[in-house]
C-alpha cells in the first residue's frame, strides 16, 4: 500500500513561461492561491526556438541554475552570420536571453519574494515528425511533467476579459499548446486566464 503524503512531502509544480504579462499574472495567481511554500518546488519551463536546437538535439541545460551575472550576448540573438559558428553563437545568445527573462519576470520579483523553491528547465521541442510547433512544444512540456512527477501544471492564459481560472482556454505558448497539455498531461492542469487583477 502506498504511503499517504505527509505535510513535508515535496510537490512539483510545473509552470511553462514566456516573456508575457499573462504568464507573470498567472504566477502571481498561483503564488496567492495554490502555492505551498513549505513543500512546493516550482519548475519554470521554457521551450527554446528551433534555432537553438539545430546545433545539438540533446536536452539543453535542463534544471540549470540561473547565473547571477552572465556575460553579455550578441545584440541580436537571431542574427545568422555567414561564418560556421554563427548559429551556435545565436543559440547561446537565445539561452542567455531566456535565463535573463526568467530572472527578470519571475524569479526576482515573485518567487524569491514569496520564498518558493524553484528550478529552471530550458527545453528543446519534441520531434513530432509533422512539423507542428504547438504539438512539439506541448509534448516537451508533457514529457517534463511526467519526468518530474508533477502534481500540478499551471498555464498562463491569454484571453482578455475571460475571468480568473478555468479548464479551457488560451495559453502564453498558444491555445493549441494548452489544449495539448489538457488532453495529454498526466498531472492536473490549471489554466489561469486574464492579464491583471481586474481580469482585463
Amino acid at each position: 500500500m502506498a504511503k499517504a503524503p505527509t505535510s513535508t512531502s515535496k510537490r512539483a509544480v510545473l509552470f511553462p513561461v514566456s516573456d508575457s504579462d499573462c504568464c507573470s499574472w498567472a504566477l502571481r495567481w498561483a503564488l496567492e492561491n495554490v502555492a505551498r511554500p513549505e513543500t512546493d518546488v516550482f519548475h519554470l519551463a521554457y521551450v527554446v526556438p528551433q534555432i537553438c536546437c539545430r546545433q545539438d538535439r540533446r536536452r539543453l541545460s535542463q534544471s540549470s541554475p540561473l547565473p547571477p551575472s552572465p556575460p553579455s550576448p550578441p545584440a541580436n540573438p537571431f542574427c545568422r552570420p555567414a561564418q560556421g559558428n554563427g548559429q551556435l553563437l545565436a543559440a547561446q545568445a537565445e539561452l542567455h536571453s531566456a535565463r535573463a527573462m526568467i530572472r527578470r519576470r519571475f524569479v526576482s520579483p515573485l518567487l524569491e519574494e514569496a520564498g518558493i523553491r524553484f528550478e529552471t528547465h530550458l527545453l528543446e521541442p519534441a520531434e513530432s515528425g509533422n512539423g507542428n510547433r504547438s504539438e512539439e512544444v506541448g509534448e516537451a512540456l508533457v514529457q517534463l511533467a511526467a519526468a518530474l512527477g508533477a502534481a500540478l501544471v499551471v498555464v498562463g492564459g491569454g484571453l482578455k476579459g475571460s475571468g480568473a481560472t478555468g479548464t479551457r482556454g488560451g495559453s502564453s505558448c498558444g491555445c493549441s499548446v494548452t489544449k495539448y497539455c489538457l488532453d495529454r498531461c498526466p498531472a492536473t492542469v490549471c489554466v489561469v486566464r486574464g492579464v491583471g487583477g481586474d481580469g482585463s
